[in-house]
C-alpha cells in the first residue's frame, strides 16, 4: 500500500524507490488491486526505467464473483492488472487473504494451464486465525507459492507452515518482516549486538531481514518503503554471511 499514491499528488520519490531497488539487484515487487493506484504506479515506474518484462512480480486475486464458481470478477480483475503492469504473464498470482480460496484456485490452475500465470498460492498475514488452513493448502501439495507474515517478533510459521513448504518444494515469500516498521520503534537508540557484524549486518533493517531470509524454507521477503534510502538499507541483507 506504501505505492497507493495518485498521479497528481508527489511520486518522484516512488519511482527512486523502483530505480534503486532494480540497481541493487532486486527483483521481486508484490502488489495487489486492492492496494489502490500501486499496480498503476509500479506499471509506470517499470516502463519509464525499461525493466517491466525483467521484473517478478507477485500479485494478488481479491474476488467473490456474483455466484460460487463465478470466475468472471475474477478474470477481470486479472486482465486489469495485466493491462495495468503492462504484462501479457503474472509471474505469480495468489489469492489475497484465503478469499473465497476454493472457487478461487481451479480458475489460477487454468490460468497456469493457458500461460497467462506462471505460479499460483495463497496469502494471509493473521496466523493467530489462519495458520491452520494456510498450512492445509500447502501440505496438499497445490501450491507453487504461499506468503506469510514472519519477521524476528512474530515466528509462529516456523512451527508448522515452513517445515510444510520445506517439504512440498513451495516458494514463501514473507510479508511484514518489519512488523510495518514497528520493530524499528522497538529498537530506537540501541546500537546492534556485537556478533551483527560477523554476519555483515550494518544497519537493524539487515538485521531483522537476514533473520527472516536465513531460514532454509524462506524465498523472498518483502519490506515496504517509500523512502529510497531504506530500499538501500534493506538491499544490504542480500550480501554477506547469514546467521545459523
Amino acid at each position: 500500500m506504501t505505492f497507493d499514491v495518485l498521479s497528481d499528488q508527489p511520486r518522484n520519490h516512488l519511482q527512486e524507490v523502483i530505480r534503486r531497488f532494480w540497481d541493487g539487484g532486486g527483483r521481486v515487487v508484490d502488489v495487489s488491486p486492492l492496494y489502490g493506484m500501486s499496480e498503476v504506479n509500479v506499471g509506470e515506474f517499470a516502463s519509464a526505467l525499461n525493466i517491466t518484462d525483467d521484473l517478478f512480480i507477485t500479485n494478488k486475486i481479491w474476488a467473490t464473483g456474483e455466484y460460487l464458481g463465478d470466475g468472471s470478477h475474477a478474470l477481470r480483475q486479472l486482465e486489469q492488472s495485466m493491462q495495468r503492469l503492462s504484462r501479457d504473464c503474472m509471474d505469480a498470482m495468489q489469492v489475497h487473504s484465503l478469499v473465497n480460496v476454493e472457487m478461487v484456485i481451479p480458475f489460477l490452475r487454468e490460468w497456469k494451464q493457458e500461460g497467462r500465470i506462471r505460479y499460483l498460492g495463497v496469502t494471509h498475514h493473521d496466523l493467530s486465525l489462519y495458520a491452520a488452513p494456510v498450512a492445509r493448502w500447502i501440505e496438499n501439495g497445490e501450491l507453487d507459492f504461499v506468503q506469510v507474515r514472519y519477521s524476528i517478533f512474530e515466528r509462529g510459521v516456523e512451527d508448522r507452515i515452513l517445515p510444510a513448504a520445506a517439504d512440498q518444494g513451495t516458494a514463501v515469500l514473507v510479508n511484514m518482516p518489519f512488523e510495518k516498521a514497528r520493530l524499528f520503534e522497538v529498537v530506537q537508540g540501541q546500537p546492534l549486538p556485537d556478533f551483527a557484524s560477523e554476519i555483515g549486518c550494518e544497519n537493524w533493517a539487515q538485521f531483522f531481514l537476514k533473520y527472516v531470509i536465513s531460514h532454509p524454507a524462506v524465498t523472498c521477503a518483502i519490506p515496504a518503503t517509500t523512502n529510497p534510502d531504506h530500499v538501500v538499507e534493506s538491499l544490504g541483507a542480500m550480501r554477506g554471511s547469514l546467521p545459523d
